[in-house]
């Protein structure tokens, strides 16, 4: 394990005390001080919309005001990192919003949507229309997180609805080459670290060798 000295984590504390956002803050309270949960999920349901989703600049390239089932996933990292209950009406709304935003007609997420040209965001979050059915990479970033987050909280959804969404993500998985995309990656990564066995055996198999240090 890689450890830093004290003056070092000194310097990190002061630097995101005085520049992080407040969910930031509030997450390394938690974890290096006398921060709560409650105070985390405070700031981070600042992100929520009405409808479930998240946005508001959740992800910081993109400052859509608007949910994304993307900025969505970065959320459900959260609740996973504090280990929310999935009767936690925060992470409720949230799978339901996964559920309703599904497209069956491309067969997975849209991550962003065309909405999110509309504001300002990093040159690599410009939409590109989706023609026909996702392919294998937009299939999987953030579809395979975004499965792991329902299998996690399966006790909220329809279990023919995650059956079908898994098997969209499982066929991208065997459709990339094994040098993919290392976002897509991190995604099955994830869902592994979340889905049942066989399934998360078979994805450790073959990703775990590209990231040594995640483990069953």
């Amino acid at each position: 394990m890689v450890r830093i000295s004290q003056k070092a984590f000194d310097r990190a504390a002061e630097f995101i005390s005085l520049n992080a956002r407040p969910l930031e803050r509030a997450r390394f309270d938690y974890h290096f001080a006398s921060g709560s949960i409650s105070d985390v999920l405070t700031q981070l349901r600042a992100f929520q919309n009405n409808g479930g989703g998240f946005g508001h600049g959740i992800e910081p390239d993109l400052r859509m005001p608007l949910s994304s089932p993307f900025a969505t996933t970065l959320a459900f990292q959260v609740f996973r990192d504090l280990d929310v209950p999935g009767n936690h009406a925060a992470v409720v709304e949230g799978i339901k919003y996964f559920e309703r935003t599904y497209d069956h007609s491309i067969g997975g997420w849209d991550p962003v949507g065309p909405r999110g040209n509309g504001f300002p965001r990093a040159v690599w979050w410009n939409y590109e229309p989706i023609d026909g059915r996702l392919g294998p990479l937009k299939q999987s970033n953030p579809g395979a997180e975004i499965v792991g987050c329902l299998h996690r909280y399966s006790g909220q959804i329809d279990h023919a609805f995650l059956q079908q969404a898994i098997v969209g993500v499982m066929e991208a998985f065997t459709a990339l080459p094994d040098d993919m995309d290392f976002h897509a990656l991190l995604c099955f990564m994830r869902l592994a670290e979340m889905a049942p066995g066989p399934i998360a055996e078979k994805l450790f198999g073959r990703a775990a060798p590209r990231c040594p240090a995640v483990h069953l």
